[in-house]
């Protein structure tokens, strides 16, 4: 079945907004909550919406993704240096480290030092942010597309 371009389009649109807006939930949540679980389901949220802005690069425009994808990357490196933090904790305990040892505590003080730095640029990045970026981009598709439908995929606070 052939799909019409302002089919495709809406389609991109609404792929992408649910994307940010899964990124903008687990941004939420990791205000509150930084365990091990939440910073697992923030990665996995930023990862998806960097994916699907690759994958649709040429739809969205790379020039006009840029800054989202930057915002994307930066969430994903802090969250990666706290959730390896956490697989080394885990991988210590498994191999018999007693949770006393200085090894086992250095791996406990970096993980808090890179969760401070997770909180703080997760403070830095308001919901809205995001959102914005989005309706930026989703903007300037609509500014050269008039197929794509008046609301299709747009974020609103």
């Amino acid at each position: 079945m052939a799909t019409s371009e302002s089919d495709f389009l809406a389609f991109v649109a609404r792929s992408t907004a649910a994307r940010v807006a899964a990124a903008e939930t687990e941004l939420e949540r990791a205000r509150k909550d930084r365990g091990p679980d939440a910073v697992h389901d923030l990665r996995v949220a930023f990862r998806r919406l960097l994916s699907v802005l690759i994958c649709f690069e040429r739809t969205l425009g790379r020039a006009r993704t840029k800054r989202l994808r930057k915002v994307a990357r930066t969430v994903l490196a802090a969250g990666r240096a706290v959730r390896d933090r956490d697989i080394a904790l885990d991988l210590a305990l498994e191999a018999g480290l007693d949770p006393d040892a200085d090894l086992y505590r250095t791996l406990e003080r970096q993980r808090t030092l890179r969760n401070k730095d997770l909180g703080r640029l997760a403070d830095e990045l308001e919901s809205r942010d995001l959102a914005g970026l989005w309706n930026e981009i989703e903007g300037g598709i609509r500014g050269n597309q008039s197929s794509l439908g008046e609301t299709e995929g747009r974020i609103d606070d």
